[in-house]
């Protein structure tokens, strides 16, 4: 759990936390408040905040119950306070032990703010990028070929990889990933793409699979002439090639 309450730190969001939850235990603003929010104000904190940063509106639209879950947890609160000013891990892992009561609350709007706040992770000290969000060197792997613009970071990598039939598509690809990187139809995925299983391979060809689509560039019509087919994904019964259509299922009674 630990490792997971500050993964990239998440610094300037936490600050606004903890800014938060002072005012809301201490709504007259006199100072007079304990850094353990009561929770009696936090639903209308947060629906009313007059956060103007990006990442300020963003914690109290997205994040508003797990905003108000930690306000309302005193050991959430004190973890905030504590973590805010850590620049090492080793620093956060000390806060998560002095508050193990606040972990969970703390590590609930952390992963709300990662998955639904990214601009939230950057850190407050400088402005500067988060160890998780400072670019890095892009792994190597077949992609590079077909993706252009691609920037890495320590996980993920970004880039507008061109589908089969040439069309760019915008793909972005969780690190890190122990096996080559490839462009599948668009979709930069960790390891060899694959095709699904079918019949269609026999009077197809040029085809390549994301895991939504299927494209093949000729597929055979009765009067043989190839078409360019696609078909959404997945298909579990198959893949078929219907007078030069990719169908699931079987082609009988095309």
């Amino acid at each position: 759990m630990h490792r997971k309450l500050c993964r990239s730190f998440l610094r300037l969001a936490i600050a606004s936390l903890v800014s938060a939850c002072s005012s809301s235990s201490d709504p007259s603003g006199d100072g007079a408040g304990s850094s353990g929010a009561t929770g009696s104000t936090a639903p209308t904190l947060c629906g009313s905040s007059t956060a103007t940063s990006v990442c300020g509106v963003c914690e109290f639209t997205k994040c508003c119950a797990e905003f108000t879950s930690c306000n309302q947890n005193a050991a959430c609160a004190e973890l905030s306070h504590c973590i805010v000013s850590c620049t090492t891990q080793t620093c956060a892992d000390g806060c998560a032990s002095q508050f193990p009561g606040g972990a969970s609350d703390f590590g609930a709007f952390s992963d709300c703010l990662v998955a639904s706040c990214s601009m939230c992770t950057t850190s407050a000290a400088g402005g500067g990028a988060s160890s998780s969000s400072a670019p890095t060197a892009c792994p190597a792997g077949s992609y590079s070929a077909t993706c252009s613009g691609v920037t890495c970071t320590a996980t993920t990598i970004t880039g507008s990889c061109r589908e089969q039939d040439a069309t760019p598509l915008e793909s972005v690809l969780s690190l890190p990933c122990a096996g080559t990187i490839s462009n599948c139809n668009g979709e930069l995925t960790c390891g060899a793409c694959q095709l699904p299983a079918g019949s269609y391979r026999e009077s197809c060809s040029g085809c390549a699979a994301s895991s939504a689509l299927l494209t093949c560039l000729s597929c055979t019509n009765e009067s043989r002439v190839g078409e360019e087919s696609s078909l959404s994904l997945p298909c579990a019964q198959g893949v078929s090639n219907c007078n030069g259509r990719l169908v699931c299922g079987s082609a009988s009674g095309c």
